[in-house]
């Protein structure tokens, strides 16, 4: 349970988007952390009006005043103004809830603030320590067979109807569908088999498939849950992400917040953790390929470009790709180079989240 001391509550709101039918909504990630427990919240807005409306009912004489929330269409207009963004309005009215004699002592706020969605995570307050640089013998996956997942279920692309197109490429389209057997949404990644042949990029497409296996049940990493071909495509069925990418986030809001940018930076370095755990380099960090869920948090997708090491291989490569914007000192150079050029594309994504252009801009 929370405690109610008004001094013991430490709040973090971070508000993200998600679209549902082209329409964008905004879904809030709250923390609250006390010295007994620590709370991760998924909470919508009109979870809290619901909310509002009960305090409203039950205490008439409370004078607490539910703030304006702005579509997200207009928060780029914030900036502009030097107005206060959804997120700080909506910690600023939990603070208030918490500080009430009445409101902060109530089951209308301990139930509000406890976990009730699947998404809604109760947190050890022991600190944690991860390791941001791999260990030189990452844990291999060599030559280990890739489980073969259609056999035992058979999928086809008459098991989906397609809803729309979510992106294009050179490579082939990412379509969101709906499963006529679970009615779940799914992102389908189809690859022409002709442009794979034409530009000799099996190797890739394959290790990307391997990657994606190998790494399932990551919670920063895109899940694949079916892989199978027609005469003319290769499909990969992964989840879908109504958030939209850090791209999409960027162009409605320019910059993020610290708090905000510090909570994807966090979760990044996770994903890229468990990459290079495995023996994988990235090579192709940006905000196109970091997806963010109706939950609020993120994970990475696209390892067309990943390097995959073998038990017995140094983890060096030299080989030139990636983004331009993104890409290391190293890579540019023509030097070889390791894991840690993923590091170097994180902190060209956390100058870009904080300021809104890409820190190589401002010399190049």
């Amino acid at each position: 349970m929370l405690s109610r001391n008004k001094q013991q509550n430490q709040i973090t709101v971070i508000e993200s988007s998600f679209t549902i039918q082209q329409d964008v909504s905004s879904v809030f990630r709250i923390i609250i952390q006390s010295p007994e427990s620590k709370v991760s919240l998924v909470r919508f807005p009109f979870d809290f009006i619901e909310f509002h409306q009960k305090i409203s009912f039950y205490y008439p004489k409370c004078k607490l005043s539910f703030p304006s929330l702005r579509h997200c269409r207009e928060k780029r207009l914030l900036k502009l103004f030097h107005r206060k963004t959804n997120a700080e309005k909506i910690k600023k009215y939990l603070e208030r809830c918490f500080q009430h004699s009445a409101i902060s002592h109530s089951s209308l706020l301990r139930d509000f603030t406890r976990v009730q969605r699947d998404e809604d995570v109760l947190l050890s307050t022991q600190p944690t320590y991860m390791t941001l640089i791999p260990a030189m013998h990452p844990k291999p996956v060599g030559d280990k067979p890739v489980p073969d997942t259609t056999r035992s279920s058979q999928a086809t692309i008459d098991d989906f109807s397609l809803i729309r197109v979510l992106g294009k490429g050179c490579i082939g389209k990412v379509l969101l569908v709906r499963s006529k057997r679970d009615h779940r949404l799914y992102a389908l990644k189809a690859i022409q088999k002709q442009w794979v042949l034409r530009q000799k990029e099996l190797v890739h497409t394959r290790a990307e498939r391997d990657i994606l296996v190998c790494l399932r049940n990551q919670p920063f990493l895109v899940q694949l849950h079916q892989v199978f071909q027609t005469s003319s495509s290769l499909f990969l069925l992964l989840d879908y992400h109504s958030g939209g990418d850090l791209a999409t986030q960027l162009s409605l809001t320019t910059t993020f917040t610290p708090t905000r940018t510090r909570f994807y930076a966090a979760e990044i370095v996770q994903g890229l953790s468990a990459l290079h755990g495995h023996g994988i380099i990235y090579r192709d960090l940006k905000p196109e390929n970091v997806l963010i869920g109706r939950d609020g948090h993120i994970v990475l997708t696209d390892f067309g470009l990943s390097k995959l090491f073998k038990e017995d291989e140094t983890p060096l490569t030299h080989t030139f790709c990636g983004t331009a914007e993104y890409l290391a000192p190293e890579i540019l150079l023509g030097e070889a180079y390791g894991f840690v050029v993923d590091f170097w594309s994180l902190g060209t994504l956390i100058y870009e989240m904080l300021y809104g252009i890409v820190s190589n801009q401002v010399w190049l």
